[in-house]
């Protein structure tokens, strides 16, 4: 049962849980950052890794070699510390009213092991969907993106997490990684 796709954020994080006994077991390395702001470590999932982009954004998702991406198409969270001089209410305001090529839900509280903040999803409408604020643009199909900004160790951060085009099946099993990932997710000051 994959409760992904119904496009609520419930639906997400439900699909989370639901789903996140297949990755429990999937335990891969601790990964401490390098250029992040700010700092922190994380237990990535087996097979993922991390991409510090610069000291306000940072990727994660599975390795794949002989993908045109690395793998990132394949699905990919995203944290970004650009907004970082508004309040999360603020944040998640700018967010849903700038996000384009998507309908977009309504915004709720979201929680994901000790990150808490407020959050929504965006359904891809067959256009490239877009998150102009932090510089953010995916794929048009697909299932749901989540949108989540949370305030950690005095930071606001955006989180995405977005399984891009791959199939449901496929979609929930990166949801599941995904969650298990956020759920490890350290900051420190």
């Amino acid at each position: 049962m994959n409760l992904f796709v119904r496009g609520s954020l419930a639906a997400v994080v439900a699909a989370a849980v639901f789903a996140v006994g297949a990755a429990a077991g999937d335990a891969g390395k601790t990964y401490h950052s390098a250029m992040f702001q700010p700092p922190f470590t994380v237990r990535l999932p087996t097979g993922w890794i991390v991409a510090e982009r610069n000291p306000l954004g940072v990727q994660f998702y599975k390795s794949c070699r002989s993908c045109p991406d690395g793998g990132e198409e394949h699905g990919e969270v995203t944290i970004d510390s650009s907004l970082s001089n508004l309040s999360v209410t603020r944040a998640i305001k700018l967010l849903h009213r700038t996000t384009s090529g998507a309908k977009v839900g309504p915004v709720q509280q979201v929680a994901i092991g000790s990150l808490q903040g407020m959050g929504f999803t965006a359904r891809r409408i067959g256009r490239p969907v877009q998150v102009p604020q932090i510089g953010y643009s995916t794929d048009p199909t697909g299932q749901p993106l989540l949108v989540l900004v949370v305030k950690r160790v005095g930071r606001i951060l955006t989180i995405l997490v977005d399984s891009g085009p791959i199939p449901r099946a496929q979609a929930a099993i990166f949801t599941a990684n995904a969650n298990a990932l956020l759920k490890t997710l350290k900051f420190s000051t």
